[in-house]
């Protein structure tokens, strides 16, 4: 498009102009690329194409993630405070159900706090966790035990104190076909031989003309 541009702009009398020879240049660099580089077959072994896959799959093979949201009277074990803290979060549950929007009411929780409690009250988002990931497993059995985002039904004891839980949003697992994971694969290690070839090309132009280009980090 651009040299056809700049044929049309020449045949108009405006080829000394300083766009017309930017776009003419562009052109030959345009070419230039498609002869040298573009154009040049590039051998990928599939072998190393699978090896490169095999280091990957956490890239194609995305597990299902569950965020949240969830009020937790912060208590230990056995302390003094427990069973006020329980009874405490068995109140806030009761105001998350009875509420249209459990959400929101948690954020109001958070915006005016409870005083004079023997106990330590946040309301926390939390980011999508994984069914196997690092949570504690009290925490994600009670997420994951629920069909759609809402409130969850039971309270919750964690090694933190007592939950109640509101799952926010449910992500799908994400898993790519295997032959189109390859295909990406592949594309990429191309890519790379395509790059290093260009870097190689910029030097022999630099050596013959005397003009170089920094390579970046």
């Amino acid at each position: 498009d651009e040299a056809l541009l700049a044929q049309a702009a020449e045949r108009a009398g405006h080829g000394a102009e300083g766009a017309v020879r930017r776009a003419r240049r562009q052109a030959m660099v345009q070419a230039l690329l498609v002869r040298a580089i573009e154009s040049q077959p590039v051998e990928v072994d599939p072998a190393q194409v699978e090896a490169v896959l095999e280091r990957s799959l956490d890239r194609f093979e995305v597990p299902e993630g569950r965020a949240s949201t969830h009020v937790v009277a912060r208590v230990a074990a056995g302390a003094a405070g427990e069973a006020d803290a329980e009874a405490w979060i068995r109140e806030a549950h009761a105001r998350l159900a009875a509420s249209s929007d459990p959400e929101a009411e948690a954020l109001a929780i958070r915006r005016r706090p409870p005083q004079a409690l023997a106990f330590v009250v946040d309301v926390e988002p939390i980011e999508p966790l994984a069914r196997d990931g690092d949570a504690d497993e009290a925490y994600l059995r009670a997420l994951f035990s629920v069909d759609e985002p809402g409130l969850v039904p039971d309270l919750v004891r964690t090694v933190d104190g007592w939950h109640a839980i509101i799952c926010t949003r449910i992500d799908p697992a994400r898993i790519t076909p295997r032959e189109e994971a390859l295909e990406i694969v592949r594309g990429e290690m191309v890519a790379v031989v395509r790059a290093r070839d260009l870097f190689a090309l910029q030097a022999e132009l630099g050596e013959a003309s005397g003009v170089y280009v920094n390579k970046p980090n």
